[in-house]
């Protein structure tokens, strides 16, 4: 069963250390954007996804849809924004939110399962992955937090104040498998356990199964023809 509890997917930045959008770059024949709605979807009933930087771009080249698009204006000035953008969009009486990042292809479904229903039992306590004993996204952010969220600034997201408010901590090694520069990128795809990492739970293996995105499989999906016929990458919108 899933869960009433909504997610918020950031995935507003401009992937500057990359090079070109990593929410589109692919594994297991999905994006990591594609990869991560899905496996909220299989959890909660209310998936959200912020956008910035390329946002029209992403959002076209995105096959598996969240429940609702929140698009951050103000994305080029940290995190902090697309969180808090994020938050604001969100219903009222939310008791709180589970955050994702786009970037973490390790996190498996059943620790959100996991995450969640901690949540659901201690719905006014901060409940986050764990990394070496220390706080970290995926992490679920009760309501009481958000104002102190709104005080962010910067490239500084939910792992600043996590740390602060003693949360209780499931353990997640997979949760600091995230990408940053190509090197990560390369590592990962070669790895010998790729096919574990980029593959959602085969209970996802339906959603969407039809909409195959022919842009993609005819080339990289972050790149596009320049004046001279070479591939150069998309600037933000």
């Amino acid at each position: 069963m899933r869960s009433d509890i909504p997610v918020l997917i950031l995935a507003a930045g401009a992937s500057s250390r990359m090079g070109c959008p990593k929410q589109l770059l692919t594994l297991g024949g999905r994006t990591l954007l594609d990869s991560v709605i899905a496996l909220a979807r299989g959890v909660s009933c209310s998936v959200w996804v912020v956008t910035g930087c390329r946002g029209p771009l992403i959002r076209y080249r995105t096959q598996v849809r969240p429940h609702h698009w929140v698009h951050n204006a103000e994305w080029a000035s940290g995190m902090a924004s697309s969180l808090q953008a994020g938050l604001k969009a969100l219903p009222v009486k939310s008791p709180g939110v589970l955050v994702l990042l786009v970037d973490q292809p390790g996190v498996a479904q059943a620790h959100l399962r996991d995450l969640l229903a901690a949540a659901e039992r201690k719905p006014d306590s901060a409940i986050a992955s764990g990394l070496n004993g220390r706080p970290v996204v995926p992490a679920y952010l009760p309501s009481r937090m958000w104002p102190s969220i709104a005080s962010l600034r910067g490239d500084v997201g939910a792992r600043a104040l996590l740390s602060k408010v003693d949360p209780y901590i499931i353990p997640c090694p997979a949760a600091g498998l995230d990408l940053d520069t190509p090197s990560d990128w390369r590592a990962i795809r070669y790895s010998s356990s790729q096919s574990e990492i980029a593959r959602p739970d085969d209970s996802l293996a339906t959603l969407d199964k039809d909409s195959s995105d022919k842009s993609l499989k005819a080339g990289h999906p972050y790149r596009d023809k320049g004046k001279s016929g070479g591939s150069e990458c998309l600037p933000c919108h």
